[in-house]
C-alpha cells in the first residue's frame, strides 16, 4: 500500500502527490475544511490542472473531502484516509455531483493483479463514502493481525463508518472476501452495486465480520468460493440483507451456502435479517447457517445478457415490485443506473430499477393482415407485447369499410375494451358480405403503464360472403 501505479511503473505516492500538488489540486478546494479535488488521466478538469492519479489526491486530502475521478482505467492499489469520499463516473468537466453519469463516463480502478486490495480503508473511519466506480482485479491485503489476504476489491477494516455505492465488483480475488470484505465493529451501508465473477476461499463476492447496516439492492451473480458462501458470508453480523439479486454463485457442496453462508457464534450479536431477496441457482442449499426470509424467492431473476454482464431486469422479471421498498436509503434513493426508486408498486430486487423506456409493439392481430372470408360478426382483437391503456387517441380507433367508390370510407359502429395486453375492438353491427374492412390504429391509440404510446398501425380483412 502506499504506491500508486502507472504505465510507466512504481511510484511513491506522497512523491506523486508533491509533483501534481504544485498548484494544481489547490485550485479544487471549495473550503478550508471541506474541498473538491478532482482526477483526470489528461491531467485537466475542463481547463483546470489536477491530479492524474487517485491516490495523489488521496494524499493531498483532508478529512471531510471528496475526490472525483474522471472517466477512464487508472492502474492503481489506492490506500484510502480517515473521512475521505470517492466518487467516479465524471466526464471530466462536470461543476456538480448531480451532473456525473457513471454508466456513460466509467471510471476504472483496475488492480491489474498487484498485490494489494484495489482500495485499501484503514481503522476507524468516519462517514466515508465510494460510489460510481468499476473495481477490477484486485489480489486483497494480508497484515499480520489478520487471518488472511482479504479484500480483493475493498478491504475496510475495523470500527469504520462506509457507504459503499453503484459499484461495480468484478474479477477480484483473495482468500476472505473476494470483491469487499468488512472487518470487526463497522457500520456499513452497501447499496445498488453488483459483484461478478469474484472469487475467494470464502465469501467469493462479500464478506462481512462481526459487521453492522445494511446490504441492500444489489446483484451479486456468478461469484465463487473454494469452500463456504459463494455469494456471501456473514461471520457474526447483524447487517440487513434486503432486496438482493443473489445468482449462479458457486461453493464446495460440502459446506454449503452457494448463495448466503452465515457463522454465528456470537449470543451478544442480533442474528442478521433476510428478505425479499431473490436465490437462484446458486450451489445448494442456497442458505447455510440461516433459513431464508419471510419474503425471499427462488425465481430466475430475468437479465437482459447476463452472459456479457448486462443485469439489468426483463420487463418480464418477477424481480420487479417483489422488494421491500423502506430499505431504500436517502442517499440511493436512485439504482445502479441513476433511475429513481420506486418507479412503481415496490422497489425491484437487485441493483436495477425497471423502467419502462419502450413504447408497446402489437405482435399479433385477430383477424391477421390481410385475411379473407372472415366472419361478418368478428371482433377485432390486438394483442401487444405489455399492459396497455387508453392512450390519447384512443377515441379515434376505428374500423372503417367501403360499400361504393362513390360513398368512401364509412365507419362500423363499434365497442372497445382493453384486458391486460388485448385490445378488443367489437362490431354492434353485422359488417357487409365479401368486405374490405380497415382497421386504423392512430399514433398513441394505447399507452403502456408508464405512458409510452403506440406506433399508428393499420391493418385488413375482408369478409365472406355470409
Amino acid at each position: 500500500m502506499g504506491y500508486a501505479r502507472n504505465e510507466e511503473g512504481f511510484v511513491k505516492a506522497g512523491t506523486l502527490a508533491t509533483l501534481v500538488m504544485t498548484g494544481l489540486m489547490i485550485a479544487g478546494a471549495q473550503t478550508a475544511s471541506a474541498a473538491v479535488l478532482r482526477v483526470n488521466r489528461s491531467g485537466y478538469w475542463g481547463s483546470e490542472p489536477v491530479a492524474t492519479t487517485v491516490q495523489a489526491a488521496i494524499d493531498a486530502a483532508a478529512a471531510g473531502d471528496e475526490i472525483w475521478v474522471a472517466e477512464g482505467t487508472y492502474l492503481e492499489n489506492c490506500a484510502l484516509k480517515d473521512g475521505v469520499s470517492l466518487f467516479g463516473g465524471f466526464g471530466g468537466t462536470e461543476a456538480s455531483r448531480a451532473e456525473r453519469n457513471w454508466n456513460v463516463h466509467r471510471t476504472i480502478l483496475d488492480g491489474a493483479g498487484a498485490p494489494g486490495s484495489v482500495i485499501f480503508v484503514p481503522s476507524a473511519v468516519s462517514a466515508t463514502t465510494i460510489d460510481g466506480f468499476t473495481i477490477q482485479n484486485g489480489t486483497g491485503t494480508n497484515y499480520s493481525w489478520l487471518r488472511s489476504v482479504e479484500g480483493g476489491g475493498i478491504l475496510g477494516l475495523q470500527y469504520s463508518n462506509l457507504t459503499i455505492a453503484n459499484n461495480v465488483f468484478r474479477n477480484n480475488t483473495a482468500v476472505y472476501g473476494g470483491g469487499l470484505s468488512i472487518k470487526e465493529n463497522s457500520t456499513v451501508s452497501i447499496y445498488n452495486n453488483i459483484f461478478s465473477g469474484n472469487s475467494a476461499s470464502q465469501g467469493g463476492g462479500i464478506a462481512l465480520t462481526n459487521s453492522h447496516g445494511t446490504v441492500a439492492n444489489n446483484t451479486v451473480v456468478g461469484n465463487s468460493a473454494a469452500s463456504s458462501g459463494g455469494g456471501i458470508l456473514s461471520w457474526n453480523s447483524d447487517a440487513n440483507f434486503v432486496n438482493n439479486n443473489v445468482t449462479s454463485n458457486t461453493a464446495d457442496p460440502f459446506y454449503g451456502g452457494g448463495a448466503v453462508y452465515v457463522m454465528h457464534n456470537s449470543g451478544t450479536i442480533p442474528f442478521p435479517r433476510f428478505d425479499n431477496n431473490n436465490l437462484f441457482a446458486n450451489t445448494l442449499p442456497d442458505y447455510y447457517g440461516a433459513t431464508a426470509g419471510a419474503h425471499d424467492r427462488s425465481v430466475e431473476p430475468g437479465y437482459v445478457d447476463a452472459a456479457n454482464a448486462d443485469f439489468r431486469l426483463l420487463p418480464t422479471s418477477a424481480c420487479i415490485n417483489a422488494g421491500d421498498s423502506s430499505f431504500i436509503a436517502p442517499l440511493t434513493d436512485i439504482d445502479f443506473e441513476g433511475d429513481p426508486r420506486v418507479m412503481y408498486a415496490a422497489a425491484d430486487i437487485g441493483a436495477d430499477e425497471w423502467v419502462d423506456r419502450v413504447a408497446p409493439v402489437i405482435i399479433s392481430t385477430s383477424p391477421a393482415d390481410g385475411s379473407s372470408n372472415i366472419s361478418r360478426t368478428s371482433r377485432v382483437l390486438v394483442t401487444f407485447d405489455e399492459q396497455i391503456q387508453a392512450g390519447s387517441a384512443y377515441a379515434q380507433i376505428a374500423i372503417t369499410l367501403i360499400k361504393t367508390p362513390k360513398k368512401g370510407p364509412e365507419p362500423v359502429p363499434i365497442v372497445k375494451s382493453i384486458s391486460g395486453n388485448v385490445l378488443t375492438l367489437t362490431p354492434t353491427v353485422t359488417y357487409p358480405a365479401s368486405t374490405p374492412l380497415t382497421v386504423t390504429l392512430p399514433a398513441g391509440a394505447v399507452a403502456d403503464g408508464t405512458g409510452n404510446p403506440s406506433a399508428p398501425y393499420p391493418f385488413t380483412f375482408t369478409t365472406g360472403r355470409r
